[in-house]
């Protein structure tokens, strides 16, 4: 037992003078887990708040880059992107009827066997900037 727990504890119990426990404050006990679990799930709550937000400064960024590289590319022009699980899939730039302009619209050059269609939306976080139209950084 860790020194906090021990801590704990020993303030929990009484004993007599030959170190038999003679009573022990379950109440404040009850309560005390209470508190840790309740203080563990805010804890777990405000970790992945800021990864969320990391994740989503990261992603803006990468769409930017995405954006303007797609934006370049000219109708039928190649490019890849990135699925969530890492794997990376071809595809080439098509029209599309939307003015948002919110996704990369794409047609894939392989699709897989059991796709209903190879027509695809990714955003632009997960377009795959090659390196030489990377900025360069100061």
């Amino acid at each position: 037992m860790n020194k906090y727990a021990q801590s704990i504890v020993d303030s929990l119990i009484q004993k007599n003078e030959e170190g038999y426990i003679t009573s022990m404050d379950f109440d404040t006990l009850n309560e005390t887990v209470s508190q840790l679990v309740k203080a563990r799930k805010e804890i777990r709550e405000q970790n992945a708040a800021i990864i969320k937000a990391r994740k989503d400064a990261e992603n803006a960024v990468k769409a930017e880059a995405g954006k303007a590289y797609y934006d370049a590319l000219p109708v039928g022009g190649e490019f890849q992107y990135k699925l969530s699980d890492g794997s990376i899939m071809e595809a080439t730039k098509i029209e599309t009827k939307s003015k948002t302009g919110l996704t990369a619209a794409c047609e894939l050059v392989n699709p897989p066997e059991d796709a209903k269609t190879s027509v695809r939306y990714p955003k632009f976080w997960q377009v795959v900037v090659p390196a030489e139209d990377t900025p360069a950084e100061d």
